[in-house]
């Protein structure tokens, strides 16, 4: 390119107006896209609400749950020990997989 050529397109007025247009292009996008976020924060219920309905089923099953245990005589220590295992295994797991997942993220960023 000639040096007058690369003096405009590396200039001030260039670099500020394309800036503004970026921007605007962004607001319009944003206005095309407002009915959508209406639309989706009306019918998607917030988090918080389905964490606090969580809460609460877990809460209510493991009542019902210690009564029905006591009401049929089961004792605690093998459910305790069943329920450790079973978090174990699955934190080994989740461990596993989080490493062989980091490795192929450092091998396909780096090659």
């Amino acid at each position: 390119m000639t040096d007058f050529v690369q003096q405009f397109l590396n200039s001030d007025f260039i670099q500020q107006a394309l800036y503004i247009l970026i921007h605007i292009v962004m607001v319009i996008v944003n206005l095309l896209l407002l009915p959508f976020s209406i639309l989706l924060k009306a019918l998607v219920p917030s988090l918080d609400v389905g964490m606090l309905a969580i809460a609460s089923f877990f809460s209510m099953a493991g009542t019902y749950a210690g009564w029905t245990l006591n009401a049929l005589m089961v004792p605690a220590a093998p459910l305790i020990i069943i329920a450790a295992f079973y978090s174990a295994a699955i934190s080994v797991w989740l461990f596993a997989y989080g490493i062989k997942l980091a490795i192929k993220w450092k091998q396909a960023i780096w090659h």
